[in-house]
């Protein structure tokens, strides 16, 4: 856990968190704008194509790191597991991001400037009905990166509650076992770039 105090040098009141912090939170993504990716068969350009997002998320992370310049900043490393569903589609992933938080103010209750880049590996495969026929496919990985603001309220010196608004980037690809240029399951790839909003709670210790 972290540790709180005053330093000589810091301003009057200032909290002072040292040492290695968590971050654990809960979130869900609403599907924003629309999907555009490219289809690729293997035999000529790959085709564009754009449709509404309807993919929403739940996903649960937690972050270890250490706090930086007395407790304003936070670096770390977040591992977590992300479940996309539609009316066509689910799938999983893992995303394995770095965790950068940045708190302007010291206080009991203190914005937050959040970044997450990082990188996504697929974990499940799903069944996507196209034209009324199971299509199998596997989720591949992908970029992405989330950006956003929140709220920490401190419940003591070490613990808070963490609730943050983000905007969710992610890109990834995936292969489909359809009917492609030389037939019936003549696999061809697919690559998606979509924006999430997403809502997250948790704690902070």
């Amino acid at each position: 856990s972290s540790s709180t105090g005053s330093t000589g040098g810091s301003s009057e009141g200032m909290i002072v968190r040292r040492g290695f912090v968590n971050v654990t939170q809960l979130s869900y993504g609403i599907g924003v704008g629309k999907v555009k990716g490219t289809t690729d068969y293997g035999y000529s350009n790959p085709t564009d194509f754009e449709v509404d997002n309807e993919s929403n998320y739940v996903r649960i992370e937690t972050v270890n790191g250490a706090w930086l310049a007395d407790g304003l900043l936070s670096l770390g490393l977040g591992v977590g597991f992300q479940y996309y569903y539609d009316q066509d589609e689910q799938f999983g992933q893992l995303p394995l991001f770095a965790d950068i938080r940045i708190m302007p103010i010291s206080g009991d209750v203190v914005p937050v400037v959040v970044f997450q880049p990082g990188y996504s590996v697929g974990v499940m495969s799903n069944s996507d009905l196209l034209n009324g026929l199971g299509i199998s496919t596997s989720k591949l990985n992908g970029f992405g990166i989330a950006a956003g603001l929140g709220l920490n309220t401190y419940l003591s010196k070490e613990n808070a509650f963490v609730f943050s608004l983000l905007y969710d980037y992610q890109q990834y690809g995936y292969r489909v076992q359809g009917y492609g240029y030389y037939g019936y399951n003549t696999p061809y790839d697919i690559t998606e770039r979509s924006g999430t909003f997403r809502i997250s709670m948790g704690l902070s210790f």
